[in-house]
């Protein structure tokens, strides 16, 4: 008789123990979903978003899509960090990885 009110006790005892452990996991379950939701929202409003840079692009008229071509390209050069440097001298430098 002493040994099952020793096993009920010790049950008693650690029950709580694995219920958090359970609420662990669905708390990590929960986040990995929101997180994949945000992930698809954000990636349906950058394809919403290029759609309507197209959209744009093919309302304009040929001489304003060759001076938004050209700025475009002026403003990427503009960028820091843009060029990346004489292709030797990237090919020969070592980088520590």
């Amino acid at each position: 008789m002493k040994f099952y009110k020793k096993i009920v006790i010790f049950l008693i005892c650690f029950l709580p123990l694995f219920a958090t452990v359970n609420a662990q996991e669905n708390a990590n379950k929960n986040q990995k979903k929101v997180e994949r939701t945000k992930e698809k929202r954000t990636r349906e409003t950058q394809k919403k978003y290029e759609k309507a840079i197209k959209r744009h692009h093919k309302l304009q008229g040929k001489d304003t899509r060759k001076q938004m071509k050209k700025s475009l390209k002026v403003s990427k050069e503009q960028t820091p960090g843009y060029h990346k440097g004489f292709f030797l001298k990237r090919w020969f430098t070592h980088k520590n990885k």
